[in-house]
């Protein structure tokens, strides 16, 4: 995925899109293949690597590059943007 994203973010640049183009990069929490003894999502569970998922974004409105926040953030959260 390291790759594909790096495609992306050269394309963005060669293209000078930054002014005009929100990124945003979410991952999934996979499908637990054996996982903690688990197959599949019998039951939703709250394992670390299922609750905190990498995601980051490019918002080009405040253009602040570089920073983390604590905050949550949904599809709700999104869609707002």
């Amino acid at each position: 995925m390291t790759g594909s994203v790096g495609r992306v973010l050269d394309f963005m640049d060669a293209h000078e899109m930054w002014c005009d183009t929100m990124l945003i990069v979410n991952t999934d929490h996979g499908f637990l293949l054996g996982e903690h003894g688990w197959w599949a999502k019998p039951v939703q569970s709250w394992f670390e690597e299922l609750v905190h998922l990498p995601m980051f974004c490019w918002e080009l409105r405040t253009g602040v590059a570089g920073g983390r926040r604590a905050d949550r953030a949904g599809g709700r959260a999104v869609q707002r943007a």
